[in-house]
């Protein structure tokens, strides 16, 4: 209950670290519906709702955000990329339904769980009334997991996965190089080639 109303869950690490994944396995759980809303795509009416004028009465009215207004009791609002390039005015808006988790109207949101997710690449400036809003969790690359998971799923020797979580371990996502080594992006190659270890090894 205290996580529902005055503490969100902010899931922090690298891209393919399973920040994403987690957070629907929760879901899962918890047989729970789960909206998913990736915050650097949305512009601040987009977020929490917007005025528009009547065309028949010339006056301005408040619609409140569709999907937030058919979240029921027990769901989860997962923002995705909260800080990642995120317009400050769409920040904002989120923040303010943060705060009193009212939509523009003045109805209450449900009773749901926020969590958010970011990359710490890209960060927009976080000031400390910004950073309070949240309980950061950092996930990190753990080798052992990961080296299980290509084992278990692929049938991949550890000579070879071994050195994978090397060059993952070594990627430090800097401005002007694209490599991108990831466990997500590792996973995609695997399966975009198509091949299956098991029978090549």
């Amino acid at each position: 209950p205290i996580l529902r109303k005055t503490t969100v869950p902010l899931f922090m690490g690298n891209p393919g670290m399973a920040k994403t994944t987690t957070i629907k396995e929760f879901k899962e759980s918890k047989g729970v519906n789960l909206l998913k809303i990736t915050l650097s795509q949305r512009m601040p009416n987009e977020v929490v709702g917007m005025m528009m004028p009547n065309v028949h009465t010339g006056k301005l009215e408040v619609f409140d955000s569709y999907e937030l207004e058919s979240l029921k009791d027990g769901d989860i609002l997962f923002i995705d990329e909260v800080f990642n390039g995120t317009l400050k005015q769409t920040l904002d808006a989120f923040l303010n339904l943060l705060e009193d988790r009212t939509l523009p109207s003045g109805k209450k949101m449900a009773n749901v769980m926020i969590v958010a997710a970011s990359n710490p690449q890209g960060l927009i400036n976080l000031t400390p009334q910004i950073k309070e809003r949240f309980i950061r969790y950092d996930l990190k690359f753990n080798s052992e997991e990961f080296q299980a998971y290509l084992k278990n799923k692929y049938g991949m020797p550890e000579s070879i996965s071994s050195h994978i979580c090397t060059l993952i371990n070594k990627e430090k996502f800097e401005p002007n190089e694209w490599n991108f080594v990831t466990p997500r992006s590792i996973e995609k190659a695997i399966n975009k080639i198509g091949c299956k270890l098991k029978s090549n090894y």
